[in-house]
């Protein structure tokens, strides 16, 4: 019997034994059990509005400029709504429209020739405080579309004669006081 209590004493002491090596796999199986929660998806903030599709689904050919913020600059961006990043985008058909309601609010000369020409203006050639804008590209939209209404002195719509006397050249001489 006492033989019999020491084997079973021995037994259940060896059980309860463990090695350092059993318990560092053990806690690691534990803490790789345990779901961290999942980061928040980035918030997209598009042509100013929420936006709640994919990313993807925006044609990268039209963004003409796009910011990514952290948390503490996004919040009162985003009407209180907490994220882990915000992505603002603004695409150029935005842009253009922007940029045409503002100075058109100021020129009545440059709103009638766009409702003449269903918002085209490929043909204008804008300048910015005496500075010609470059109408390739985004560059153009993107500057005309960060310029605040508050700065916009004056809007002249005008056209010059073309050099060789064909045709005419449309022109949009902006005044603005300087902005950073």
């Amino acid at each position: 019997m006492k033989l019999l209590l020491i084997i079973f004493l021995a037994v259940s002491l060896n059980s309860f034994a463990q090695t350092r090596d059993s318990l560092n796999r053990r806690s690691a199986r534990r803490i790789a059990s345990i779901e961290a929660p999942p980061l928040p998806e980035p918030m997209l903030i598009v042509n100013e509005k929420l936006y709640n599709s994919a990313l993807e689904s925006i044609d990268a050919r039209t963004i003409i400029n796009m910011q990514v913020t952290s948390d503490s600059s996004s919040v009162s961006a985003t009407r209180g709504r907490k994220s882990r990043k915000t992505i603002f985008i603004i695409t150029k058909p935005f842009a253009v429209k922007s940029y045409q309601e503002k100075l058109g609010a100021v020129s009545r000369e440059y709103q009638s020739y766009l409702k003449e020409h269903n918002g085209k203006d490929d043909d204008i050639q804008y300048i910015l405080n005496n500075d010609p804008l470059e109408n390739k590209g985004n560059e153009t939209a993107n500057v005309l579309y960060k310029l605040p209404p508050e700065k916009i002195i004056g809007v002249t719509f005008t056209e010059r004669p073309m050099p060789n006397g064909i045709g005419s050249q449309k022109v949009v001489i902006i005044d603005a006081k300087a902005h950073e």
